[in-house]
């Protein structure tokens, strides 16, 4: 049977220079730029320990072998794509590897593969910043424009904290990603023209009434969402 070390030989990664200290391996660590618009042209990562600090685009995970975990730090100051490896067909989170996921700017998540060719990611919502205090950081954007008049045409979110500053619509809106339980996402109408908010797919939405397949946010008015169940989403108005 392989052992570990020989593992990580197979995937492209190495151990050489790892020494036993105080109990402890010392893993190989490198750094790394984020490179291309897809798949094919990210940075393959051939390290234990990736520190992405330059760069933008994404990185791709070694082929997963069980056993194996990837630590990625993203430093920059942009959202990386992280993908499985391109000669496999991988996946990360249960979707395909060439989808991949998005990892926010200064975080450290750590990919585990428990499985032949899956690949699991913790802390792709939580991440660091120097601020001074012990304060968890999350994902977030900024200056988001609504658009569309249904599901499908609205913008489309994809981070915890989204605040829209433009509206041009009569009204137009957003679509929220799909409600799976335990998520939650804040939405910010930073306008003054009402913000049609609309779930995803056959998603509803109970806001201080009925669930509904869209919600109409006043302007001004920031509404924070959360799942308990698939499919719905609760929340709260600001006053």
């Amino acid at each position: 049977m392989a052992t570990l070390a020989q593992k990580i030989e197979q995937n492209g990664l190495n151990m050489n220079g790892g020494q036993p200290q105080a109990g402890m391996l010392i893993e190989q660590a490198q750094a790394f730029a984020a490179a291309g618009a897809n798949q094919a042209g990210a940075t393959a990562i051939a390290s234990q320990t990736a520190l992405v600090n330059s760069g933008t685009g994404g990185v791709s995970l070694p082929l997963a072998t069980p056993g194996l975990e990837i630590a990625v730090i993203n430093d920059t100051t942009s959202a990386l794509a992280v993908y499985a490896a391109p000669a496999g067909s991988d996946t990360i989170n249960d979707q395909s590897g060439a989808t991949g996921v998005i990892q926010m700017a200064k975080s450290m998540v750590i990919y585990s593969a428990p499985a032949q060719g899956q690949w699991f990611a913790e802390g792709l919502a939580t991440g660091f910043a120097p601020s001074g205090v012990n304060i968890e950081t999350t994902t977030a954007a900024a200056g988001l424009s609504a658009a569309g008049t249904g599901t499908a045409s609205a913008t489309a979110l994809t981070n915890a904290i989204n605040q829209v500053t433009t509206n041009a619509g009569t009204p137009a809106g957003v679509t929220l990603p799909s409600a799976k339980v335990g998520l939650t996402c804040m939405v910010a109408n930073a306008t003054a023209t009402a913000l049609v908010i609309y779930g995803a797919g056959s998603d509803t939405i109970a806001v201080s009434a009925s669930a509904a397949a869209s919600y109409s946010l006043a302007a001004n008015k920031t509404v924070s969402l959360f799942c308990v169940a698939n499919g719905v989403w609760h929340g709260a108005v600001s006053a």
